[in-house]
């Protein structure tokens, strides 16, 4: 009997059309919660972010061998009490981590040259040149936060800018990559807030990360900063950035992810900390999109696949 795997998300047919050739016998249901799923007996569930794998959940799955995640944390899948029951998370962030590098980019240099900011303003009608005058990022320190796969592209990104690049990693020493060392240097958290210009935050989700970035953390820095984060959302207190942009101590924020998020991803509330973030011509908002290129959609769905098939290889 083949093996049943629930794609309880939307994911590219790269993956579903793999393991269909494979043999397996793929459920695809969209709508139904783990609770009301018609099959229980299932070996593989394929998800994004739909709903949260908890112990709980994944013990109404007794067949179940293995979880894809479509995506790069894994937050939102006990991956402690699967491991314990023998079950295999596998998920992709070598799939993304290009989209996320470039969006961060482009986040960057938006904030620094005001490029959104004075794209509205023609649009509405407005000629403002010295009040749009940009900064340039040669010259200055960009301080990375995490250098993971996010981080370290980000990092390939950055050569070539002219800027000084320190990169603080709390798990990780003697880790930088052979071609980034000819332009970026590993730091103590001290020397990224007494240097850093521009920062740029690519963490993982883990409990003693909530909220690091708050308004005592920005404080630390000496400098007035420009601040990046397309990492996760609940890493980053919203409450904060407000008031940390008048004071001027937030020169320009960029956020593609927020605590105000669902789990899911799939929405965000409108609380009053996002409206007053909405009300400044110095900050850039985007839907979670960084990762969710159409290249990176394939890339996620083949990585998946070939790490699901390499499970039923031996």
């Amino acid at each position: 009997m083949p093996a049943s795997v629930w794609f309880a998300d939307t994911v590219h047919p790269i993956l579903l059309q793999g393991l269909q050739k494979a043999g397996f016998s793929c459920l695809e249901d969209y709508q139904s919660s783990p609770h009301t799923f018609s099959s229980k007996q299932i070996e593989g569930i394929v998800i994004r972010s739909r709903f949260l794998l908890s112990a709980d959940v994944i013990s109404l799955f007794p067949a179940l061998r293995w979880i894809a995640r479509i995506g790069a944390g894994m937050e939102n899948i006990d991956t402690g009490f699967a491991s314990k029951q023998g079950i295999i998370c596998v998920n992709a962030p070598e799939g993304n981590k290009t989209a996320v590098a470039e969006h961060t980019l482009a986040m960057m240099l938006g904030l620094t040259k005001k490029v959104f900011s004075a794209a509205n303003e023609i649009k509405a009608g407005i000629w403002k040149r010295a009040e749009n005058r940009g900064t340039e990022v040669e010259g200055k320190t960009i301080g990375i936060l995490g250098y993971g796969q996010m981080g370290s592209a980000f990092c390939s990104r950055l050569q070539g800018l002219g800027a000084q690049v320190l990169v603080y990693d709390k798990f990780k020493k003697n880790f930088l990559l052979p071609a980034h060392t000819s332009f970026a240097y590993e730091c103590h958290m001290d020397e990224l807030f007494e240097k850093a210009d521009i920062v740029s935050v690519h963490i993982n989700y883990v409990p003693e990360n909530h909220h690091l970035v708050n308004r005592e953390w920005v404080n630390r820095f000496r400098k007035n900063i420009y601040l990046i984060n397309t990492s996760r959302g609940s890493a980053l207190k919203t409450a904060d950035m407000a008031a940390l942009l008048q004071e001027g101590k937030l020169l320009g924020l960029a956020l593609d992810v927020f605590d105000e998020e669902s789990t899911s991803f799939e929405s965000f509330s409108l609380t009053s900390s996002i409206s007053d973030l909405l009300k400044s011509e110095r900050v850039i908002l985007t839907p979670h999109i960084a990762g969710w290129s159409h290249e990176s959609n394939e890339k996620m769905a083949a990585i998946c696949l070939n790490k699901v098939l390499a499970l039923y290889a031996s």
